[in-house]
């Protein structure tokens, strides 16, 4: 079975609800569903990622969940972070962190179950 749930928001929307109001249960039903296999990295939590706001600047986003697991960027010259993968190809969440010009423009948390 393959599932994904995004929750998406874009800063440049104007868009106030930085999370998927329905994420909470999402992460509920994979719990009852199946183990999470989700490698975050060390400074990473739930709540602290709902905390990271737009236009953000990317000190600040570091300061409050610490160093990602991987940085990369985008064909768009974006800039990823990435805070939560998979370890292997098992149910996991997905969390990262856009930034454009040094500031965030879009969070994305998603999970896959496997």
């Amino acid at each position: 079975m393959l599932l994904a749930f995004p929750a998406v928001w874009l800063a440049g929307a104007g868009i106030e609800h930085a999370l998927h109001p329905a994420d909470d249960w999402r992460d509920s039903l994979a719990s009852v569903l199946g183990r999470d296999a989700s490698e975050c990295g060390p400074g990473y939590s739930d709540e602290q990622f709902k905390a990271v706001l737009p236009s953000m600047p990317t000190a600040e986003v570091e300061a409050l969940l610490g160093s990602p697991l991987g940085r990369y960027t985008r064909p768009d010259s974006s800039e990823s972070w990435i805070y939560c993968r998979p370890p292997a190809k098992l149910n996991h969440r997905n969390r990262f962190v856009i930034f454009r010009g040094g500031r965030v423009v879009e969070r994305v948390a998603s999970y896959w179950l496997d």
